[in-house]
């Protein structure tokens, strides 16, 4: 069930990217959002099977998890910033 519920959020991702992109770009920005996100589940699935071999299930998930933390806490950062630039920046310039 899970499997059903998540396997609707790459499409919608890359449908939300494709509608926020100019259209001169909109096939270069969804190739590069489609590319980070394949690396990310191969490589995840990868540092996952290195840390639980060295350290433990547990310490695996644990690590996982914190990275994807900093990586929600990075772009929430970068979405503020930039929400900053565009609505102030027009006011200073």
């Amino acid at each position: 069930i899970f499997g059903l519920g998540i396997s609707v959020v790459g499409p919608i991702g890359l449908s939300l990217v494709g509608k926020a992109v100019h259209p001169l770009r909109r096939v270069e920005a969804i190739g590069r959002v489609a590319a980070i996100s394949f690396s990310g589940f191969c490589f995840a699935t990868a540092l996952i099977g290195v840390l639980s071999q060295f350290f433990g299930l547990r310490i695996a998930f644990g690590c996982l998890g914190a990275i994807s933390l900093l990586s929600l806490l990075s772009l929430l950062s970068l979405f503020f910033v930039l929400n900053f630039f565009m609505n102030y920046g027009r006011r200073l310039g």
